[in-house]
């Protein structure tokens, strides 16, 4: 009875501990299995993430960088707007000449006579296109006017007849841009202004 009592206790300690082991990997098996549904779910989400990231590069450095379509298509388009908008501007100044504007963004002038050299434009004739080209570069890059426009010294190198041409494209922007600032040393421009500042030296 001693030795089946002996036996019985010790079989029922070695049940109990092999009970306890079997909880503790049951409750880790539990835990890794919870590890694991966490795993799982974040490489799902990594992958969505390097998708997205892989979608992202090429939408950034194929379509969208500097050199990416729709960067060309926009500068493409930009040109064309500029050099459109230009001629136009120049036309209205009654210039003679029309520009051209290639990939590089480098002026061609055509005249009447053929092609020339932009360096071959006189002073008033430069003073024109720089003119031009900023009013169209603003309307190309706003679609509008912008809300004010700073002339400084338009007026430089123009003969007489351009310059009142000028006085009246300045007096048109001016209709259409909330202000128009003028920074000239030329009189005639004040009875187009609203407003003048005359700036003197005083005592040197």
């Amino acid at each position: 009875y001693r030795e089946l009592n002996n036996e019985y206790n010790r079989i029922s300690q070695e049940f109990s501990r092999i009970n306890g082991e079997i909880d503790a990997y049951t409750k880790h098996k539990t835990e890794l299995e919870n590890k694991l549904k966490y795993i799982e779910d974040r490489l799902k989400e990594l992958r969505k993430s390097v998708e997205v990231h892989k979608a992202m590069d090429i939408l950034v450095n194929k379509l969208l960088g500097r050199d990416g379509v729709l960067a060309k298509l926009l500068t493409v388009e930009a040109r064309r707007l500029i050099e459109l908008y230009t001629n136009r501007i120049l036309n209205d100044l009654g210039l003679d000449f029309n520009i051209d504007i290639d990939e590089s963004f480098d002026i061609g002038v055509k005249s009447s006579g053929g092609g020339l050299d932009i360096r071959s434009l006189s002073g008033g004739e430069m003073v024109a296109l720089a003119i031009a080209l900023r009013i169209a570069t603003a309307y190309t890059i706003f679609g509008r006017l912008p809300g004010f426009f700073v002339l400084d010294e338009p007026t430089q190198f123009l003969d007489l007849t351009r310059r009142k041409t000028l006085f009246e494209i300045i007096k048109r922007v001016s209709e259409r841009v909330p202000q128009v600032i003028v920074v000239t040393h030329d009189a005639e421009v004040i009875d187009l202004a609203d407003k003048v500042f005359y700036v003197n030296k005083i005592g040197g």
